[in-house]
């Protein structure tokens, strides 16, 4: 049994790194290098086009996220008859209470600007006088030591027009002490499904909606101090407090195939002897009477299996770091999680020596990168089957590990410079064989 005084130590433990965490909502600004030097090492002709696939492509990718079903086949392929239905995964209320406590009225932060400067943006954003004479009244306006900090009035701000909203939102962003505007949360799909079994009460949805902004073609928020601000009940804080860890997820079965179909399906899960080990029970299910289908999950590797639909926990973080994308994604087929993929460097070193670039996507493992400007990594995802991609968007312990379409994980990362796609397959394989 755990000691009092063990279980605050603990409780101590974690509330530093959810603190530590929190600057950021999808983790580290990725001056990691791992894919920027490989890709610097493989010659141009070997990098795919970004429009080189219909499916996996920035250009075309967000087109039908607000028309996705609530359920839907996926393409016929190597990978059988798959059934994909979306839902919704929460933090669990233990993990939120050790969350920092968000501000309670929104703040806009302006390191190193000046009066002058903030007062050119609001006019960028088409503000009137009379609402530039509000925001930058003394009684708004704070002097630290970074730069002003301004207090919208919470009238001002609902009320504020969506386009002036963009363009300021947009600046604030730049600034990292805004947090909840640098990295804000994603809401890659149709925004009413995503509100529809949420814990907010109506009043709350209405404003939600009112308050969201765009980055790149994703819809995003980023007011939780607004939403906390007009709440009128302790369960209104709360569910505010919860939205802000809510994120997609999809839930996948896959038809038992026919015996003279079994050996194709089998050999694309089995992933050149990869993923060796879900062969006896796939091979258990074919053939048996009253088994039709089986989630996904199992016949997913360790990592896919053991941390699908979960959130990090304190025993999940090794000097200070969180597992992110990246760990996820070159982990993806471990048996043995290597702890040193949370070093750049390390990735880098074994994306070069155990992995090839390819033209696209096609088998159980590869990895999509989404590359900026400037050759350094955004995001690092993994293809489950047709445009299924299992990913960690994100370092903080608000990032369960979910399966989501390649399209809506595009819709999150096709912005700051990200212009082009990279693949990737592994080289080795293990030698045992099932």
């Amino acid at each position: 049994m755990v000691s009092p005084s063990l279980r605050k130590q603990n409780s101590e433990k974690l509330g530093v790194g959810l603190r530590r965490l929190a600057t950021t909502r999808h983790g580290l600004r990725s001056k990691l290098v791992w894919v920027g030097l490989a890709l610097q090492a493989l010659t141009p002709d070997s990098l795919p086009a970004a429009d080189a696939h219909p499916v996996f492509d920035l250009k075309h990718s967000s087109q039908s996220l607000e028309e996705q079903p609530a359920s839907w086949t996926a393409r016929p392929g190597p990978w059988g008859t798959i059934t994909i239905k979306s839902t919704y995964l929460e933090a669990p209320p233990a993990l939120i209470e050790l969350a920092p406590k968000p501000d309670q009225i929104p703040i806009w932060r302006f390191p190193g600007w000046t009066l002058a400067a903030i007062r050119d943006l609001l006019g960028k954003a088409g503000l009137s006088a009379a609402e530039q004479a509000v925001l930058l009244d003394s009684s708004n306006v704070r002097h630290e030591i970074l730069g002003p900090v301004l207090l919208p009035p919470p009238a001002l701000l609902i009320e504020l027009a969506p386009a002036a909203r963009q363009i300021i939102y947009e600046e604030l962003a730049k600034l990292p002490p805004n947090s909840f505007h640098a990295t804000p949360l994603p809401l890659p799909g149709n925004v009413d499904d995503w509100l529809l079994e949420s814990k907010l009460s109506p009043p709350q949805r209405i404003l939600f909606k009112q308050l969201l902004w765009t980055r790149g073609s994703c819809h995003v928020f980023s007011d939780l101090s607004l939403l906390i601000n007009q709440a009128t009940s302790a369960s209104e804080i709360a569910a505010a407090i919860s939205s802000q860890t809510r994120v997609q997820s999809l839930v996948a079965s896959i038809r038992i195939p026919s015996l003279e179909q079994a050996e194709s399906v089998l050999e694309y899960w089995r992933a050149n002897r990869a993923n060796s080990h879900v062969m006896p029970f796939f091979r258990s299910a074919i053939g048996r009477e009253g088994v039709s289908e089986i989630d996904l999950i199992y016949l997913l590797p360790r990592l896919a299996r053991a941390r699908l639909f979960t959130y990090p926990t304190l025993t999940d973080a090794i000097g200070g770091k969180m597992p992110d994308c990246h760990w996820t994604a070159v982990n993806f087929f471990a048996i043995n999680y290597q702890p040193y993929y949370l070093d750049g460097r390390a990735g880098f070193i074994d994306l070069l020596g155990t992995y090839n670039s390819i033209p696209e996507p096609t088998q159980l493992g590869d990895l999509i990168c989404f590359i900026r400007k400037d050759g350094t990594v955004a995001h690092s995802c993994v293809l489950v089957a047709d445009d299924i991609v299992f990913t960690k968007n994100g370092v903080q312990v608000f990032s369960p590990w979910v399966l989501l379409r390649f399209s809506a994980v595009a819709a999150i990362y096709n912005h700051d410079g990200v212009n082009q796609l990279a693949f990737f397959r592994s080289k080795t394989r293990p030698t045992s064989d099932l």
